[in-house]
């Protein structure tokens, strides 16, 4: 009785972070992650191969089918939310092999050419990115302002800082997964 109580008194946030959580303490053969039954969304994300911190400025509050632009610097984030009368959201990604353009143009320009992109991913590339080496908020020139870019060619490679990184739901292009 009080278990069927506290399912129904549950948010879909926290049934989906429960969901998670039994998810990757199963064994890896399975599915899950092998972690310890209590584990946390933070230890999922770590095993799954999230990272990073990362922002997005926009007025769509899911992500699009092909390719999502993020910044390491929130002020640049907040201008590209501001324009579309959006919000700022702070991310993780998994992407692991970037190519760095030698060109800024290049990133910001990318999403326009489907047939490199597909090129970049047929030698091993998922993203793209421009910034300047160790510091997230640079670009890649280190002048001025000189913002960093990040085309993550893949949207089910970013998750919310707050999703609950259910290892059964790694495929989906969904936030809060």
């Amino acid at each position: 009785m009080l278990r069927k109580y506290l399912l129904e008194s549950m948010t879909q946030y926290e049934l989906a972070h429960k969901t998670a959580q039994r998810n990757a303490a199963l064994p890896i053969e399975q599915g899950g992650l092998g972690l310890h039954p209590e584990n946390t969304a933070l230890e999922r994300a770590k095993a799954m191969g999230f990272k990073g911190n990362y922002y997005r400025g926009s007025s769509f509050n899911n992500l699009p089918d092909n390719g999502v632009y993020l910044t390491g610097d929130i002020e640049y984030a907040n201008k590209f939310a501001m324009a579309d009368n959006g919000n700022t959201m702070r991310l993780l990604s998994r992407h692991s092999n970037p190519y760095s353009p030698s060109t800024q143009s290049y990133i910001e320009q990318i999403k326009l050419f489907p047939d490199e992109i597909d090129k970049l991913k047929t030698k091993g590339h998922d993203s793209v990115e421009w910034v300047h080496h160790g510091r997230m908020d640079r670009g890649k020139s280190g002048w001025g302002n000189d913002k960093s870019q990040f085309y993550v060619f893949e949207p089910n490679h970013i998750r919310s800082i707050h999703a609950a990184f259910d290892p059964m739901r790694q495929h989906e292009s969904d936030l809060l997964a």
